[in-house]
């Protein structure tokens, strides 16, 4: 079943309520689905109150921004901790984004559909940021993520061509997510997809088993060549 269905499964389900979070891995740009069926998607998430979220780790756009975040880890760990008026001295927890800037994204990917902040002529329904969501004691273990926010979170009067950032919302998005870090093995990580992540892993053996059904499959309704099978499960990463 595709993402983008599951989501709306979600959405839909009469356990989610208004202010409840759906995560996923990556972000809500996939290339495979028209941008409009996927702007209608994020728009009734919205309209249902249910935030969705794409976090990931791994993005260009770290890259792009690595000095950046040197220059704001350095200030929340030398200034900004010491004077911060926590309301909790025993749970001292900073959460800081921004939103990528155009010359980052443009810098990050050359593939100007993927990173149009607009819900036409681009791709699916995100808006990019950074955030660092961590204890704030422990700051050097840990890593900044990318954020994939909902577009309607972010600027919800988009369709009107009024592109004014709702901080508030933003805010309250970006809180809930640093509450979710609190697990000590993941800080820094909404704890939900690291706990998928332990969930779907795929083991050595598992693999072989589904490689071996497919080429059986493969092999047995003679749809392609030996040869060409074969180089369909070859691990290039062997051969060198």
């Amino acid at each position: 079943m595709p993402q983008q269905a599951v989501i709306l499964e979600i959405i839909n389900s009469s356990d989610i309520q208004s202010g409840d979070f759906i995560l996923r891995d990556g972000t809500l740009r996939p290339l495979q689905v028209k941008q409009k069926y996927l702007v209608a998607l994020g728009k009734y998430a919205y309209q249902k109150g249910v935030n969705v979220v794409a976090v990931t780790k791994q993005s260009a756009i770290k890259m792009e921004l690595s000095y950046t975040f040197k220059q704001v880890d350095n200030y929340l760990q030398d200034q900004l901790k010491h004077s911060y008026p926590f309301t909790n001295a025993n749970n001292k927890k900073l959460c800081c984004w921004f939103e990528v800037p155009d010359t980052v994204l443009q810098a990050s990917y050359k593939n100007d559909m993927f990173i149009k902040k607009s819900i036409q002529g681009g791709r699916g329904f995100g808006l990019f940021f950074a955030a660092r969501l961590d204890y704030i004691e422990k700051l050097q273990n840990y890593d900044w993520l990318i954020v994939d926010v909902n577009i309607f979170n972010g600027i919800p009067k988009i369709e009107e061509k009024n592109l004014e950032r709702d901080s508030i919302q933003l805010q309250t998005i970006f809180q809930e997510l640093t509450r979710l870090t609190q697990e000590h093995y993941i800080l820094g990580y909404p704890y939900p997809l690291c706990e998928v992540h332990n969930f779907i892993s795929l083991k050595n053996n598992f693999k072989e088993e589904i490689v071996a059904r497919l080429k059986y499959s493969l092999y047995k309704d003679q749809r392609m060549d030996n040869v060409d099978i074969e180089n369909l499960f070859l691990d290039i990463h062997n051969r060198f």
